[in-house]
């Protein structure tokens, strides 16, 4: 049997500039995406997931990799099971190409960690990049790849990256499926072009001396569906769009140089300054990247001294509350609480993708 754990993730810059080529920030967190896969007793393959209510779904696998369930499933079902169906299709024919079969096998998935049974809600972590890495890490160790490597990671993170890219309709920049390859703290750029494979991304010097805490907004965010809608401005409204994401794209440089460099007054300044333009353009291009809560929890913060952003697409999900020193992040906290909203607790995990026996 081969077991592993995959961390979320948790962008603290670079939303939406990401897409235009401008690095990013990431981190790995720990809410995992867990998956086991083992031998099956017969000829059928079987998916397991208690989190989606999955029970020994059944299937088979054409000679040109195409997933057949023989499991009678309802359509609202087979919409659950695509991300799923995607990732094996694809997988199955990126071994296949080198030489190597997946044969049938029991695989079991459980992401409880992404949703919360308090809200009855996906939290924003990434949960689909984590199960896509997840996949592609299990199933390939399983059919014999090295994935432990520094060779075997970028093998499965670049994988991993085009299994998503493609499940998702080509849309997003990749930087959930870095965190979840890598873990730690990464500044993320996207390739030039389909073409070249992503690069490694840079692993950044840990600073537990920033304070952050992160804020539940109430409600779940369909990413592909705002980048969609920010897709359909840039082609309508092309000089504007630049403009927007031009400032977009220099303030997460030098956040990203702010980081570097520990600065932690200069960092919160560009947070702020990041929320303004993250406003500016989801006003512009008709898209609610800053939600009513998300402008509520920014005036709440700020009026402390800290800064405050959505981490993600927007609209819902979560949000990133930052402060210059400990004792700042505590006032901060405890105004968020008394005006109810709710923190969640994370931490940063300095692994990505690992076997669970290895723990």
């Amino acid at each position: 049997m081969v077991t592993i754990k995959v961390p979320g993730k948790l962008i603290l810059l670079g939303e939406y500039a990401l897409l235009e080529g401008a690095p990013g920030i990431v981190c790995g967190v720990d809410r995992f995406a867990f998956i086991s896969v083992k031998e099956a007793p017969d000829s059928y393959f079987v998916f397991d997931s208690p989190t989606l209510n999955f029970r020994k779904i059944s299937f088979t696998v054409h000679k040109n990799g195409k997933v057949n369930f023989t499991t009678n499933l309802k359509e609202e079902e087979l919409k659950q099971l695509r991300l799923f169906q995607s990732i094996f299709e694809f997988l199955w024919k990126e071994l296949k190409s080198v030489g190597m079969e997946i044969t049938p096998v029991q695989i079991s998935l459980n992401t409880n960690d992404f949703y919360s049974a308090e809200f009855k809600n996906k939290l924003g972590f990434g949960s689909s990049a984590a199960v896509t890495v997840a996949l592609i890490a299990a199933l390939s160790c399983f059919a014999g790849r090295v994935v432990e490597s520094v060779e075997g990671k970028s093998e499965i993170f670049n994988r991993a990256l085009k299994a998503h890219r493609l499940a998702q309709g080509n849309l997003g920049s990749g930087i959930d499926v870095a965190a979840s390859s890598y873990g730690g703290t990464l500044a993320y750029k996207m390739a030039v072009d389909a073409v070249h494979e992503h690069q490694i991304p840079e692993s950044l010097e840990a600073w537990p001396d920033l304070s952050m805490s992160v804020v539940w907004s109430g409600k779940s965010t369909s990413t592909s569906k705002m980048i969609k809608r920010l897709a359909i401005y840039k082609n309508s409204q092309p000089k504007n769009y630049d403009r927007l994401m031009t400032n977009l794209i220099n303030l997460s440089m030098a956040g990203i140089s702010s980081y570097k460099e520990k600065d932690a007054r200069g960092f919160t300044e560009i947070v702020k300054q990041y929320f303004q333009a993250l406003f500016s353009l989801g006003n512009k291009a008709g898209i609610p990247i800053i939600s009513p809560v998300h402008e509520r929890l920014a005036l709440l913060v700020e009026s402390l001294g800290g800064a405050y952003k959505p981490s993600g697409a927007g609209d819902g999900d979560i949000g990133i509350a930052f402060a210059h020193s400990a004792e700042l992040m505590k006032s901060i906290k405890n105004k968020i609480i008394s005006e109810n909203f709710k923190l969640i607790p994370i931490q940063i995990v300095n692994h990505g993708f690992m076997f669970e026996d290895n723990v």
